[in-house]
């Protein structure tokens, strides 16, 4: 069966044909998955696994969309069916060691599993403990064996919709009642201490210039560690009177790398894709790499600096 057959405008078709040698059946058919174009580019859409067995047809595929809330790196969405004379052991088994392999390999995901899985409806919600079924629904006469799964909780809200053409299962809606984590939780305030060149001179200057050997000499009973201690304090207040400090706004999922300027960009990707302007879009998308990694690495070399003016300063005064 060619792709025009199956394809629908708007929407790139991801196939996992059926194998008569492999599934033990005269007819064809198999799986398919279709991804909205304004959801996600067809670029960014790879087959991560794909099997076919009497027991169980199954296909996972990678998926990243234009926007998802900060929490998930992607998307992998596994398609399932079992058929009604398979072994549903087996085809549980098979689904679980898949998944618990994509979760391994990518645990920032938000995996979601769809399919019709028959008979094997009771042994995978066990089989899938740490995963939420969503259709509470009828999908065949009286019985759902039309499921989805997701690895997060509150995600989902179903509704049946007639079947398909001449299908015997119902349709299923599905609409979104995530809220992300950013709007869970409120914003923290933060102190930090402003590092710069200055700064640093003026501590140096006042370890320099302090009479040690007077502070940690030992007192009393304490020995070494009333001495590291003494230092230590000390130390401690020279920071506090030297070293400026700011309060920052922290959001809860906020990357330590993530500053006001890639946040500029971020909105402005937004706005190119509401607008529909490939072109600004790919300009925007563009910049935002750049800059992604050079935050990621500016606030690689911030962190070792300030450890390395830190440990540099307190040895040169002591």
């Amino acid at each position: 069966m060619t792709n025009s057959v199956v394809s629908v405008t708007g929407f790139t078709l991801v196939r996992a044909d059926r194998s008569a040698a492999q599934s033990g059946k005269k007819k064809g058919g198999g799986l398919a998955v279709f991804v909205n174009d304004r959801w996600c580019n067809p670029n960014h859409i790879t087959v991560k696994e794909q099997h076919c067995s009497k027991d169980i047809e199954l296909v996972a595929v990678s998926v990243r969309p234009y926007y998802l809330p900060r929490e998930f790196s992607h998307v992998l969405v596994v398609t399932v069916y079992v058929p009604p004379s398979a072994d549903a052991a087996v085809a549980c088994e098979r689904v679980h060691s898949t998944v618990s392999q994509l979760q391994t390999q990518h645990p920032q995901a938000l995996i979601l599993i769809s399919g019709d899985f028959n008979h094997a409806c009771t042994p995978l919600s066990a089989t899938l403990s740490n995963f939420t079924q969503y259709v509470n629904c009828h999908t065949r006469d009286r019985k759902a064996l039309d499921l989805f799964y997701a690895n997060i909780k509150n995600a989902y809200a179903s509704a049946p919709l007639p079947p398909l053409g001449r299908s015997d299962h119902n349709l299923v809606h599905l609409s979104s009642a995530y809220t992300p984590v950013v709007k869970q939780q409120k914003p923290q305030i933060k102190t930090v201490k402003i590092w710069t060149e200055e700064v640093t001179e003026r501590l140096r200057d006042c370890f320099s210039t302090t009479d040690w050997d007077v502070l940690c000499s030992p007192h009393g009973g304490g020995g070494a560690l009333t001495v590291s201690l003494t230092a230590s304090r000390t130390m401690s207040i020279f920071v506090w009177k030297t070293v400026q400090t700011k309060s920052v706004q922290f959001f809860s999922i906020n990357k330590p790398w993530v500053t006001p300027e890639l946040k500029t960009l971020l909105n402005e990707k937004k706005r190119a894709f509401l607008s529909g302007d490939k072109e600004e879009l790919r300009r925007v998308q563009r910049d935002l790499k750049y800059n992604i990694r050079k935050c990621k690495d500016a606030t690689g070399r911030s962190w070792s600096s300030a450890w390395n003016r830190t440990t540099s300063v307190m040895c040169g005064g002591v």
